[in-house]
């Protein structure tokens, strides 16, 4: 009798993806390469073993394939163009929620009045004065956000799913809930190219390189 690692060896060589790019053959040697680990350290419930190995595999690949898939056909599509970016929905969603969740700083770029400002509850601005907006504790406002403690890299993709919803939440719309660039009239006029270069670099990292943290945790946010 096969025993259960012989199986599921068995079972992976009959696998053969009809995509046979080098990240689907990285992403079957990982899966190979965990069965081997644990033929070396003969663990006592192999099961358990490959139900964790598996999981955790699982777990990058619900964050990377969907961006891989994306990237793709985008640029088979597209090429390398602005066109292409704007294809990128998925990713698009990724870096908002990655900036909404730990952003460039605690508050919105500073704006100084030019005259004296009054707002609509009241408050007088002199003239001369800098203010700004609170950035983090409006990106983790429940008022604003479901679960918003959660990373949730399909947030925004999702909401703009809807046909009403479809020109919203993009990474470079200004808004009250999202003061990252600013809003209204003085949001940040680079936005656009700044929101094009972390999608050529993710691009980039998603289709040519398979990385890992080298310590097999997520570093410390320096910020």
């Amino acid at each position: 009798m096969p025993s259960v690692i012989e199986e599921v060896t068995t079972t992976l060589e009959e696998f053969v993806p009809t995509k046979s790019d080098g990240w689907v053959a990285a992403d079957r040697e990982r899966r190979r390469s965990m069965l081997d680990e644990m033929k070396n350290l003969n663990h006592r419930d192999p099961i358990d073993f490959l139900v964790q190995c598996t999981l955790a595999s699982d777990a990058v690949a619900l964050h990377t394939l969907p961006l891989h898939e994306e990237f793709e056909t985008a640029i088979e599509q597209e090429g390398w163009t602005k066109a292409a970016m704007c294809e990128m929905r998925t990713a698009d969603s990724f870096l908002k929620e990655s900036a909404r969740v730990d952003g460039l700083g605690m508050f919105s770029p500073p704006r100084k009045a030019l005259t004296d400002l009054t707002l609509s509850n009241d408050t007088l601005t002199p003239m001369g004065n800098l203010f700004t907006a609170a950035a983090t504790a409006t990106h983790l406002h429940g008022e604003f956000y479901d679960r918003p403690e959660a990373f949730e890299h399909f947030r925004f993709s999702d909401e703009r799913a809807e046909e009403s919803e479809k020109n919203r939440h993009h990474l470079v719309t200004p808004s009250a809930e999202c003061p990252n660039l600013s809003h209204g009239k003085h949001a940040c006029p680079c936005r656009f190219f700044a929101a094009n270069e972390p999608k050529v670099i993710l691009a980039n990292v998603v289709l040519s390189d398979d990385i890992k943290f080298a310590d097999k945790a997520r570093p410390k946010n320096e910020s």
